[in-house]
C-alpha cells in the first residue's frame, strides 16, 4: 500500500498439497478397511483403555450384547457386560505384564443360561495411549460337539471291546455246538452208518436209542 493506504500490488503464495491430500486419502482408506475387518470378525472384539472404558466395539459385540457401537463407546466395560466381570484380574495382569494372556472355556452365566468362552487379551502400548484388546469366542456349541465326539469314541471303544470279547467267546462256543450236533447225529438210529457200527460192536441201534431216551441224553444235548 502507498502512504494513503491504497493497494499498489499483491503478493501471494501457492502450496502444492497433492501429496498430503493423497496421504490423507490413503490413511482414510486404511482406517475404513481396518474398521470393516474388525466389524466383520465373527469373534467379539472390544477395545478398552486403562480405565476399562470402551474404545472399540465390533458388530459381533453388538449382536451379543444388544448395544450398538455408538451406545457402547465411552461406557465402562462391565456396565455393559457384567457377566465378564471375572476377567478383571486377567485384564489387570495383562496390563501390568504387557503380555498376551488367554483363558479357555471360561464359564459365563447370562439370563440363567451357561455359555463357554475362549478369552484372549492383547495389551496395547503406544505413544498416544495405553489400552487392551479383548477377543471373545463363544465355544459353547463346539464344546458340546467335542463332548459328543468323546462319548462317541468311548462307545466305539466299548463296542470294539465287546466285539473282541464276543469273538473270543464265540470261537470255543462254535466248537462246542458243532461237536454236540455231531454227538446227536451219531446217537440217531436213522443213520445207516450208526446201525452198522452198532452191529459190529454187538449192540443194536434200537437199544442205544432206548438207553439215550431213558437217560435223557437228548435233553442234555439240547440244553448244551
Amino acid at each position: 500500500r502507498d502512504d494513503d493506504g491504497n493497494p499498489i500490488k499483491m503478493v501471494g503464495s501457492i502450496q502444492d498439497v497433492s501429496v498430503r491430500k493423497q496421504s490423507e486419502l490413503e490413511m482414510q482408506k486404511l482406517r475404513n478397511m481396518l474398521s470393516n475387518i474388525i466389524s466383520s470378525m465373527p469373534s467379539i472384539l472390544i477395545g478398552v483403555n486403562a480405565d476399562l472404558t470402551i474404545t472399540q466395539w465390533n458388530r459381533a459385540a453388538s449382536d451379543y450384547s444388544g448395544y450398538e457401537e455408538s451406545e457402547a463407546i465411552g461406557k465402562h466395560l462391565f456396565d455393559l457386560l457384567p457377566q465378564f466381570a471375572a476377567l478383571s484380574t486377567l485384564l489387570s495382569e495383562a496390563n501390568q505384564t504387557k503380555r498376551t494372556l488367554s483363558e479357555l472355556r471360561t464359564t459365563v452365566q447370562t439370563d440363567g443360561n451357561e455359555s463357554l468362552f475362549d478369552v484372549i487379551i492383547y495389551p496395547l502400548e503406544t505413544e498416544i495411549a495405553e489400552g487392551t484388546v479383548i477377543l471373545l469366542n463363544d465355544v459353547t456349541e463346539k464344546s458340546k460337539m467335542d463332548e459328543m465326539f468323546m462319548e462317541t469314541e468311548k462307545m466305539l471303544t466299548v463296542g470294539g471291546l465287546a466285539a473282541g470279547i464276543a469273538h473270543e467267546i464265540n470261537n470255543p462256543l462254535a466248537g462246542i455246538v458243532q461237536n454236540m450236533q455231531v454227538l446227536r447225529n451219531r446217537l440217531s438210529g436213522s443213520i445207516k452208518k450208526n446201525k452198522d457200527i452198532a452191529t459190529e460192536s454187538g449192540i443194536s441201534i434200537e437199544a442205544i436209542e432206548q438207553y439215550v431216551e431213558k437217560r435223557g441224553l437228548q435233553k442234555i444235548i439240547e440244553s448244551v
